[in-house]
């Protein structure tokens, strides 16, 4: 049962009016002002998400997406290797815990975890491991989204 007011109108049609025009009255006010997650591209936009413009979280790109298949496959060799043993290092797992959430589909902070990670399968340490991590540095990610698919199957 609706409640009806004063003037004979009832109290939802009213509350929906008086938000009709509260709502028009600010679009009118900030014409040519968007919010930011509204919008169809982002200034902190680096090429690899796509912003869809309607408020729902931006695609990843294709290659942010292999970027993150390898690093998972690797992470879940890393926790049953653990089970045995206590394993050396910062587990690749925890590091990218520890990024802020919105980083996890950048291709830069992907590609330093693929670096990592590539140092740790190599399973060398001590001044070796120095070595191959210089190799590693000179690799770009896709050189190393190769070597990762090349020789590992998730």
């Amino acid at each position: 049962s609706e409640v009806m007011l004063l003037g004979g109108q009832p109290e939802e049609d009213r509350r929906s009016k008086a938000l009709d025009k509260w709502v028009a009255n600010i679009r009118d006010k900030y014409l040519n002002q968007h919010a930011r997650w509204a919008s169809t591209s982002s200034s902190e936009s680096d090429g690899n998400t796509v912003h869809t413009g309607n408020g729902t979280s931006p695609m990843v790109s294709a290659k942010a997406k292999r970027m993150l298949g390898i690093l998972q496959s690797g992470m879940r060799k890393e926790l049953e290797e653990l089970q045995g043993e206590n394993g050396n290092g910062t587990l690749l797992t925890l590091q990218l815990v520890l990024q802020d959430v919105n980083k996890w589909n950048d291709e830069t902070v992907l590609t330093g975890l693929l670096r990592e990670l590539y140092v740790k399968q190599s399973g060398v340490t001590g001044p070796l491991e120095e070595v191959i991590r210089g190799l590693a540095s000179g690799m770009d990610a896709d050189g190393l989204m190769s070597n990762f698919e090349g020789n590992t199957e998730a």
